[in-house]
């Protein structure tokens, strides 16, 4: 057994930690099976050139925890280094060998740790031309040849790029990531020491508006959002002497500053820039600046200054376009033939002042011809939507890409050059917040994987420093298309640190009054439509999310008081009859309009309040809050009979009007009293073989209809509803040449949207049966419960949690079913699979599975196989299941 992937709060090697408890993990590895930790210890040490000093030692801890370990030693430091040493012993209590070692450093742990630095930029009107354009900011300084380290702290709203000696400094673009900025900024640390030369040096700095500063009216009002303000920056470099000694460089009015090429910038506009104009090596030594303007001392946002905790947005991939259209002497239409966010790098050569107009969209008309249609319906029209421009300075072949913007779109139309264009002239690049990928799903339908690849570019379009509804017309961070979104996240990308961020926005934007909006961040807008419990909910399932994948109880200590607070609000909404009627319900069913949902809007909502109470009541339970849990239970119970006093007809088990929509909000939802529940499928079922297997819902009554035909047994219905072909259907869609989700069934809206993503998480959890156990949270134990249908002859999930890599494979070969399982070191499995035979037709790696290593007990209990399993890898075959 070994030790491998040391983190420190999700991170690895993370710069700028500015909680006083941080929480690390580490994972285990064997080739034995049941192998497990018994015990561990971390010794801590603060790191200087001169070595480490130990602060604190833990001893050894008899525990198997691995995930979720708290620093409880003394209070660190600001801007320190620390190392940590990991022992670990396995279960026969032998240590092994080597130690793991690991590192982390501390940012501003208080906010007087950024003195003397102050926030500087053009002190302008944010209405103003100038505030259109991207400034420059740059500041030269001498170093010696004796620094030990060297770290830059920066924030830069609404975004920044910061160089040293014409160098960029990390890989991050759009930086930082969005949020509520007159409550929370966020700031990031990078190690500059590779960049620095002996003797004078040069910092510069390029400011975009980004969010900060939405100069455009728009339907969500950002505009006019109580932050706006000019992009400004705060700036703090410490160098470490080899001594211990320490110097620093603030931002500060002797930084100089001008204007750059970048003439123009919008979040949802675009960018212009003019290379006529580029100022060679104005953040390098030696450049002229006589002419620069100091820097302007300006206001400080009002958010407090918090470490970026997720990963930043990056550059993550290129395409090639896969067709050139010439469409008229200067027109030329691009076909990159995959929908995704980001934009396009140019290189192409033109007479000097030539301008190049690079226009996004992501469809055609019937006639082939480029549109936008539908993309700007909700932002001012005083700017090009979705448009860069670049002008040529004449110098040969020319390359540029934008740096403050970026778009959702498959297809580029370029205007403005007559010759010398190819399919080479454009790059697509794609951007996205750079989590890591750690699951996977196959299956022999390639219906169902296309779906899968599908979902996985919606997601990562949509996910940039928060989870967006789209890439293009809105950007927004709409609560219920996220947590509809959130399982499919946490399977499939390393996620759980963006989330956590997103929780703190989430929080951040809660109002006195408890309510929350229906975007976040928000500028204002939201509080009176768009929000309620469909979509509120996203607060707490977020957590519940986090807690049940990750293990993460963290967040929910963090945001209990607000839980809280939101449920004494909504509670305050129900009628006389304790039917909520509050904010939008379910949305945009395949028939009729957005809210014309067959499920009747307060069974829907107060389905809602349920769940919100039943999952407020584990939180209260988990942090030890007695009083609270049973009060939650109470209210849950209160609304519960409400729900059925209001719309459940006992004699037959129908909810309201009977709809697919409306059984499958009871039957998820869990307010079916437990005589009622068959009843109630029953209802469903047949409501669905009159739509003829295909399914009748809204956004989020179709995650409650595929999950609940699987719990209660049908996945083989859910199975024939997700390989539809046609309308309604994922299989739709894809007829039509569909390479992400959209918005709607018909694809008149937006087609790049995630809120109808949760079929992944449910190819896992059904078709592969990879389920965490929420008694023992983030995976520590892992129920494998899959579903093997005739219709397919093999599916494989695999997804890497927080203990390693938890994969379920399962192939149908001659009337047998073989299953391989891989289960994490320090972890143990419930496996659960069909079956009609007997226990001694079961085998493992060839021997009767009741005999093999590893399986701690195997049963055979109405129509379902039951094992126990340590960690390890096994390969099972089962008899005929279909007798």
């Amino acid at each position: 057994m070994k030790s491998c992937d040391l983190r420190c709060e999700y991170l690895e090697h993370p710069l700028g930690i500015d909680v006083p408890s941080p929480r690390l993990s580490w994972k285990l590895k064997s080739s034995l099976r049941c192998d497990s930790q018994s015990a561990y210890r971390i010794v801590f040490r603060e790191e200087s050139a001169a070595g480490g000093k130990i602060i604190h030692d833990t001893g050894k801890i008899e525990s198997s925890d691995s995930i979720q370990v708290k620093y409880d030693g003394p209070a660190l430091k600001s801007c320190q280094r620390y190392g940590w040493e990991l022992d670990v012993w396995d279960r026969e209590g032998k240590k092994l060998s080597p130690a793991s070692k690991s590192f982390f450093e501390t940012g501003m742990l208080d906010s007087s740790d950024w003195s003397p630095a102050k926030w500087i930029g053009r002190d302008i009107s944010p209405d103003s031309e100038e505030a259109l354009s991207a400034p420059l900011f740059r500041k030269e300084f001498e170093i010696g040849e004796d620094v030990f380290s060297a770290r830059v702290y920066l924030s830069g709203l609404g975004y920044y790029e910061l160089t040293l000696n014409g160098e960029k400094i990390g890989n991050q673009v759009l930086d930082p990531g969005f949020t509520r900025y007159d409550r929370r900024v966020l700031y990031s640390v990078h190690d500059i020491a590779p960049a620095l030369r002996r003797g004078r040096n040069v910092f510069g700095v390029t400011l975009g508006n980004g969010f900060y500063n939405v100069f455009t009216k728009d339907s969500w009002k950002f505009n006019d959002a109580p932050w706006r303000s000019a992009p400004k920056f705060i700036i703090k470099a410490i160098f470490t002497k080899k001594d211990g000694s320490r110097e620093e460089l603030v931002s500060d009015e002797t930084w100089k500053r001008s204007k750059s090429p970048i003439t123009f910038n919008g979040i949802r506009h675009g960018e212009t820039y003019d290379a006529r104009i580029e100022k060679n090596g104005w953040d390098k030594a030696d450049f002229d600046e006589s002419d620069w303007e100091s820097a302007n001392h300006v206001e400080a946002p009002k958010g407090v200054l918090s470490f970026q905790k997720c990963p930043p947005i990056r550059k993550t991939g290129e395409l090639n376009p896969i067709s050139l259209k010439k469409l008229g002497e200067s027109s030329w239409l691009f076909d990159f033939g995959q929908s995704f966010a980001g934009w396009v790098r140019i290189s192409a050569s033109a007479k000097r002042g030539t301008s190049a107009t690079i226009r996004y969209g992501e469809k055609l008309l019937d006639d082939g011809s480029f549109t936008q249609e539908g993309l700007d319906t909700h932002t001012g029209k005083d700017h090009p939507f979705q448009t860069d421009k670049y002008i040529f300075k004449g110098s040969g072949e020319e390359t540029w890409e934008p740096r403050f913007t970026y778009h959702g779109f498959r297809y580029v139309l370029l205007e403005g050059l007559e010759s010398g264009i190819g399919i080479q002239t454009l790059k697509g690049i794609v951007v996205h917040t750079d989590f890591k990928a750690i699951g996977s799903f196959k299956s022999s339908s390639r219906l169902l994987n296309k779906i899968q690849q599908n979902t996985l570019w919606s997601f990562r379009s949509n996910f940039h420093s928060i989870p967006t509804d789209c890439p293009h017309r809105e950007k927004n961070g709409w609560t219920g298309d996220a947590h509809l979104a959130a399982e499919v996240g946490l399977l499939n990308f390393d996620t759980s640190s963006a989330y956590s961020k997103w929780l703190d926005d989430l929080h951040d934007e809660q109002n006195e009054e408890g309510a929350l909006p229906g975007i976040v961040p928000t500028g204002g807008w939201g509080y009176s439509w768009g929000n309620g419990p469909c979509w509120d909910s996203a607060f707490i399932l977020v957590a519940w999310y986090l807690y049940l994948y990750s293990g993460d109880s963290e967040v929910i200590r963090r945001h209990y008081g607000a839980f809280k607070k939101y449920f004494e609000f909504i509670l305050k909404k129900r009628n006389a009859q304790g039917i909520v009627h509050y904010g939008l319900g379910d949305w945009a069913p395949p028939f009729g309009d957005w809210e014309e949902c067959t499920v009747p809007k307060g069974l829907s909502l107060t389905a809602y309040v349920h769940r919100y109470a039943l999952t407020l009541a584990k939180f209260a339970e988990l942090l030890g809050k007695e009083d609270d849990a049973a009060e939650f239970i109470k209210s849950a119970g209160e609304i519960r009979d409400a729900i059925n006093a209001r719309y459940l007809m006992e004699e037959t088990g129908i909810y309201a009007n009977g709809s697919m929509s409306s059984q499958a909000t009871a039957l998820f939802e869990e307010v079916v009293p437990d005589q009622i529940k068959m009843k109630a499928l029953a209802r469903l079922i047949d409501d669905i073989g009159r739509h003829d297997w295909h399914l009748n819902c809204g956004i989020h009554t179709t995650k409650y209809l595929l999950r609940v035909l699987s719990i209660y047994g049908r996945t083989d219905i859910a199975l024939k509803i997700a390989t539809r072909t046609t309308y309604p259907s994922w299989g739709d869609w894809i007829r039509q040449g569909a390479t992400t989700l959209w918005e709607t069934w018909d694809g008149k809206a937006s087609r790049n949207h995630i809120m109808l993503g949760d079929i992944s998480a449910w190819f896992y959890s059904a078709l592969a049966g990879i389920i965490p156990d929420p008694e023992t949270p983030g995976f520590k134990h892992v129920i494998i419960r899959p579903h093997p249908l005739p219709d397919l002859s093999h599916a494989t999930a695999e997804t890497d949690t927080r203990y390693g890599r938890v994969k379920s494979s399962w192939r149908l070969s001659r009337k047998r079913l073989l299953l391989n399982v891989e289960i994490p070191c320090n972890t143990s499995a419930s496996v659960q699979v069909p079956w009609k035979g007997s226990g001694d037709d079961i085998y493992e790696s060839g021997q009767r599975a009741s005999r093999a290593p590893g399986v701690k007990s195997l049963s055979v209990s109405k129509g379902f196989a039951c094992l126990s399993l340590g960690a390890g890898k096994y390969s099972f075959s089962f008899g005929a299941l279909h007798k």
